[in-house]
């Protein structure tokens, strides 16, 4: 249990300090080669807005979610590098109606995109007993209820 907190905090650490908080102050020249490491998603060279994303996204802040996703419309697209989760899959895991709509809906985000354990949106929610959000993204926005996660399961079989 003590070494899950540690892994964790440690996680969050990454994901939440900024780049030099490491201490490492060293610069180097970018080059080309150098771009495609920065294209990488590397948690370690994400700006402030995609932190701030994935914070916001991970609480259920939907008025920040919307004025974020006004203001940078690609990171509804944006996953999570740790668990693969999108602003979409926050959205089913916490029953928020209101984020699927603004994301599958306003900004046409893919719902059945996969977190890094083949989850779908669609599986969230009816793990986490959103009936209402799995109603939703199978009638309106066509999830497909057919996908399997990576243990093999379709979402109807977490019920």
């Amino acid at each position: 249990q003590k070494f899950d907190r540690m892994a964790s905090e440690s996680a969050l650490h990454k994901l939440v300090l900024p780049n030099n908080a490491n201490g490492n102050n060293n610069k180097k020249k970018h080059d080309k080669t150098d771009k495609d490491e920065e294209d990488s998603g590397s948690v370690q060279l994400m700006d402030g807005k995609c932190r701030e994303w994935l914070v916001r996204c991970a609480q259920g802040d939907y008025q920040t979610i919307v004025k974020l996703a006004a203001e940078n419309p690609k990171l509804v697209k944006f996953k999570d590098p740790t668990n693969g989760y999108t602003a979409l899959h926050w959205g089913a895991k916490h029953g928020n109606l209101d984020i699927i709509k603004l994301i599958a809906g306003t900004h046409k985000a893919d719902v059945n995109s996969r977190t890094n354990g083949g989850y779908t949106a669609l599986h969230l929610a009816i793990q986490f007993g959103h009936e209402e959000v799995a109603t939703q993204l199978i009638k309106v926005y066509k999830a497909d209820e057919n996908i399997r996660d990576y243990s093999g399961r379709k979402p109807r079989q977490y019920q």
